[in-house]
């Protein structure tokens, strides 16, 4: 049986029985944890519990008694399922045809079967936890990917109307001023642009779907462009920006 401490409930995970047992056996599959106290005080508290008359347990074992009557257990043999201190769960070993008295080899090897299936169970756990760890970043990622595309898309409509205006200004107007602020709209709006491409090429990056392209790059040019917008919120502040060689 393995624990669910959120629900609150023992489940059987795995069952072994000798030839003709299917009939005789009333199987339990889950129950509450709080139908068996005594036996998750004594799990809790000890390394094994040997039980081979279970007429002869005390009245304190009466909810325990009666669960395992469904199943006509006459003698049982529980070992506790722990890792690091943690319950994990039990095992039950169980004699249904008559009483049975478990020799100390038995015992000592059930012992050592119970800390195989704790560790197994462990492991069980952990890969579980991290393949839902691994759907949670790929569900994050998705949505993230979803919102950058839609956020984009609405930057991008009013954006393309206002490189539009400029594009016009620029066309109509015989004003030298006019020109540069037009050419400062454009610049500016297309390093938006830009800008919210690779917003996006960032998140194909993280999903492993982005396609590299090599190319050269005018460095002058992609100075200049930084400089002029930032030009004009530099005069404004007294500032002037300035570019140098190097070499």
């Amino acid at each position: 049986f393995s624990f669910d401490s959120v629900r609150g409930v023992m489940t059987r995970s795995y069952a072994w029985r000798a030839a003709g047992l299917e009939i005789e056996m009333n199987d339990l599959f889950s129950m509450s944890i709080s139908e068996a106290p005594i036996l998750l005080e004594h799990l809790t508290n000890t390394e094994i519990i040997n039980l081979p008359n279970l007429e002869l347990l005390p009245q304190e074992w009466s909810q325990e008694i009666h669960l395992l009557a469904l199943s006509n257990v006459k003698s049982m043999l529980i070992v506790p399922l722990k890792v690091g201190g943690e319950l994990l769960g039990f095992a039950g070993f169980d004699s249904i045809r008559e009483q049975r008295v478990w020799t100390k080899d038995e015992i000592v090897l059930f012992q050592i079967m119970g800390r195989v299936f704790a560790s197994v169970m462990k492991r069980k756990e952990s890969s579980e936890q991290l393949i839902l760890a691994r759907d949670r970043a790929e569900e994050a990622n998705r949505v993230k990917s979803i919102f950058l595309a839609n956020m984009s898309h609405e930057i991008r409509t009013p954006l393309n109307g206002i490189l539009g205006v400029a594009e016009m200004m620029k066309a109509e107007s015989d004003d030298p001023m006019a020109h540069k602020y037009a050419e400062i709209i454009q610049e500016s709006g297309d390093r938006l642009l830009f800008t919210l491409s690779q917003i996006l090429d960032l998140s194909r990056a993280e999903s492993g779907t982005l396609d590299l392209v090599f190319e050269q790059v005018n460095v002058d040019r992609v100075i200049d462009h930084v400089i002029s917008f930032f030009s004009n919120a530099a005069r404004q502040k007294g500032l002037f920006i300035e570019r140098q060689h190097g070499g």
